[in-house]
């Protein structure tokens, strides 16, 4: 079965992709969750006008997390945490907590595009990545210190 991708799947492919999958999964899974329409004859000039929209909409999507890249850029953020020894913190720095004090410096960003490999438990200056859309990467420069 041929299906037209409304949304990102993973493993599969972007939104506007034609793409081979089979009967059941299609029918089953895709379709119902609005994931994908089938392709067919009669389906073709919608699937091509919903082409169009989605073009328009990564553009709308890349020129947003641009201008949120420069945000980003002119930011230099600090958190300060209790610690003890050996500048350990009492807790931790999540990518939750990064999002958290973006908003009190006004950029919203959701937290599962803020990459932290683990929490940060100690104090010091970091670079954090964050993945804005697929073709647009950030850095955050955040400084942990002591309380």
């Amino acid at each position: 079965m041929q299906v037209f991708l409304l949304q990102s799947v993973a493993k599969l492919g972007k939104p506007g992709e034609l793409v081979n999958v089979r009967d059941g999964y299609g029918r089953n899974f895709l379709i119902p969750k609005k994931l994908a329409v089938p392709v067919t004859k009669g389906t073709q000039k919608q699937i091509d006008e919903q082409k169009k929209h989605l073009t328009l909409a990564v553009q709308r999507e890349e020129k947003r997390a641009l201008e949120i890249k420069d945000k980003l850029d002119q930011l230099d953020l600090s958190i300060s945490m209790q610690s003890g020894k050996d500048e350990k913190v009492f807790g931790a720095v999540t990518n939750h907590a990064i999002s958290k004090l973006l908003k009190e410096h006004g950029v919203s960003l959701d937290r599962k595009k803020i990459i932290l490999e683990e929490p940060i438990h100690k104090l010091g200056s970091y670079t954090i990545p964050v993945k804005l859309t697929s073709k647009v990467d950030a850095n955050i420069k955040l400084k942990v210190v002591k309380a």
